[in-house]
């Protein structure tokens, strides 16, 4: 008894911390039921009468939950509002219902079928040799361990049923054979515990955190999965298919490990560079943000690390945020501005006081667009081309101490290498601080750094040529030409550039240079 109310609390708890999880209880309900089945052999309304009366002590903890969450709780989120999410369904029946079983079939499929080869494909595709090997050694070591195990665990099994085949003759065993009941018993569980997934306009996409609603679907699933295999006769091919499957699967774990590393690694290092680029940011900012290691899904993956930066003692949000979509850029078209409450945080996002910053890829440095001159690397994305002539770098305060990021949650500070050198750069650029920059420059290249991105060496070319130093810096405002397109940027940014200047350049042979250098 005390074993089955810790259960029950547990259930509850579970529900609690993620209220998706109720899905569970009809796996539990089926499960209790097919166990009563094989050791009772009772006929099918007896069978169902003695699984309700077990099962009740869940019910009640499940009623009880479902009660509070659908009748006292209040909901920020459509998502998590049981009125919000039954409504259309009860106004729209027909339509609403048959949309919801076509979701609910293949978020079905996904989870039994593609959850076996999508995410597998998508992990190992274009894997390089280097980290593909260590992990195909590592998965087929696994793999075949366990076939080895299996194959012994059946040939024990085939030894002790057909020593024993005499004397249990007489037993009566269920007329589903456990293949049968794997299928059935998954199948059921695995619609159910999907279910309030869909209801809640969730989908399994393979590619997305979101994803982390399925985890209830996946115990049925693997069930079902299973049971399917059990069906095939020959013992080798179902080794061998059971092999196959776990190397896979390992394979898949090692290098979202490896993944998971290194963009840990990038995302630290990213905020790590905003704090090189932005001693601090101006409230009421709106930043958008192409991190490069990872793609945000929230707005709160960017406010929330720009508020343990720069205002960490708020106990209210002062820089907003917003994923980068199609939406946003309408948005800033628009100039509106709008707000958003999500888990009782509020967020202001005033789209006329817009930064945008990007990290085009893992070897470029962070880089802030400004919108009333844009320069964009060859290797952007489209989505900060769009939306980059709002961005306003002078929302990046400049003339004051910078905030320094908390080892605790970024990590230590990244060795100072190219991308230091090129944030200070960018920021000298910023200020007009042309012996500021000069001196950078010249610390950069005494040090032997270079850029893996070429549109990061403009503020160097520019550093040297304002100085004077055109000799020097025509080497590497060579490498801005090596790609016409950036070469066309560069050109319109140079005699923008020299328009907006508003403290005198020290060497006028040098803005010169820079406006006509780059256009024939």
């Amino acid at each position: 008894m005390l074993l089955v109310l810790a259960s029950v609390a547990l259930a509850v708890a579970e529900m609690f911390l993620m209220e998706y999880y109720i899905g569970l209880e009809a796996f539990r309900f089926f499960l209790i039921g097919f166990y009563l089945y094989n050791h009772g052999g009772a006929k099918k309304l007896k069978l169902l009468w003695k699984t309700v009366l077990a099962f009740l002590p869940w019910l009640v903890g499940a009623a009880f939950f479902f009660y509070w969450r659908g009748f006292l709780f209040e909901a920020s989120r459509a998502g998590t509002d049981v009125q919000a999410v039954l409504t259309p369904l009860l106004q729209h029946p027909k339509y609403m219902g048959l949309s919801l079983l076509a979701r609910l079939i293949k978020n079905t499929a996904k989870i039994t079928f593609g959850a076996w080869t999508i995410p597998i494909y998508n992990v190992l595709n274009g894997l390089d040799v280097k980290a593909f090997w260590p992990a195909a050694g590592v998965g087929a070591v696994i793999g075949l361990l366990f076939g080895g195990i299996y194959l012994l665990y059946q040939r024990a099994e085939s030894d002790r049923f057909g020593k024993s085949e005499n004397a249990d003759a007489t037993d009566e065993e269920p007329w589903l054979p456990w293949q049968i009941q794997w299928i059935v018993l998954g199948a059921l569980s695995t619609v159910l515990t999907l279910t309030p997934l869909i209801l809640a306009e969730r989908e399994i996409t393979f590619s997305s955190s979101l994803d982390r609603f399925a985890y209830p679907g996946s115990l049925p699933a693997i069930l079902f999965v299973m049971g399917l295999v059990g069906l095939i006769a020959c013992k080798w091919m179902r080794t061998k298919l059971l092999v196959l499957m776990i190397t896979a699967a390992c394979m898949a774990q090692i290098v979202n490990r490896e993944n998971h590393i290194t963009q840990t690694r990038l995302t630290n290092d990213f905020w790590w560079q905003l704090s090189w680029r932005a001693p601090d940011i101006s409230e009421y900012s709106l930043v958008v943000a192409n991190p490069g290691g990872f793609s945000p899904e929230e707005d709160y993956e960017i406010f929330s690390p720009i508020h343990l930066i720069y205002y960490p003692e708020r106990d209210h949000t002062a820089v907003g945020s917003e994923v980068l979509n199609m939406g946003t850029v309408r948005n800033a078209q628009m100039g509106l501005v709008t707000d958003r409450t999500i888990r009782q945080i509020y967020v202001w996002k005033d789209y006329n006081n817009l930064l945008a910053l990007t990290k085009p890829t893992e070897k470029s440095c962070l880089q802030v667009i400004d919108g009333g001159n844009p320069l964009y690397s060859t290797s952007e994305w489209s989505k900060i081309s769009e939306i980059g002539a709002y961005s306003k770098p002078e929302r990046i305060l400049t003339d004051v101490e910078p905030h320094v990021p908390s080892a605790q949650f970024f990590g230590g500070e990244p060795d100072h290498g190219w991308c230091y050198y090129y944030e200070k750069m960018a920021l000298s650029q910023q200020k007009e601080d042309w012996a500021e920059l000069e001196s950078i420059a010249d610390t950069t290249l005494a040090k032997g750094f270079y850029a893996e991105d070429r549109v990061e060496w403009v503020p160097l070319v520019m550093g040297l040529a304002l100085a004077g130093r055109i000799e020097e810096a025509r080497p590497y405002g060579e490498i801005l030409k090596t790609d016409s397109y950036l070469q066309f940027q560069v050109c319109n940014y140079f005699k923008k550039a020299a328009e907006n200047i508003s403290k005198p350049a020290p060497s006028p042979e040098g803005l010169e240079w820079l406006t006509t250098e780059f256009c024939d």
